[in-house]
């Protein structure tokens, strides 16, 4: 529990519900398993998997789904499902979530 709660505070530290406009943004490539995003999270890599995507362009919000991996500042986070809103930077996760803080 301790070590979640470390990771949680990391977590939150890395501005990930910033204001700024266009704070994520991102290319996804489909590949053989799935798809593969490159981007950024105000400037700082954001590099990520998914089985499926889907974008809005309207409200700026992506939900990625099953067996999403995306790494911030070195902290791994896994979850079934994300859901990204790229102007303000928030990230949701719902289902199986894991935190990965680097040694």
């Amino acid at each position: 529990m301790k070590l979640r709660s470390i990771a949680i505070t990391l977590l939150a530290s890395c501005a990930l519900f910033s204001q700024d406009p266009a704070a994520i943004n991102f290319v996804a490539f489909r590949t053989a398993t799935g798809i593969r995003i490159d981007g950024t999270l105000n400037n700082k890599a954001l590099p990520g998997t998914a089985s499926s995507i889907q974008h809005d362009n309207s409200t700026r919000v992506v939900h990625l789904q099953g067996n999403v991996e995306i790494t911030v500042n070195g902290i791994r986070l896994a979850a079934d499902e994300v859901t990204m809103h790229e102007d303000s930077g928030e990230i949701e996760t719902s289902g199986n979530v894991r935190l990965s803080v680097p040694k």
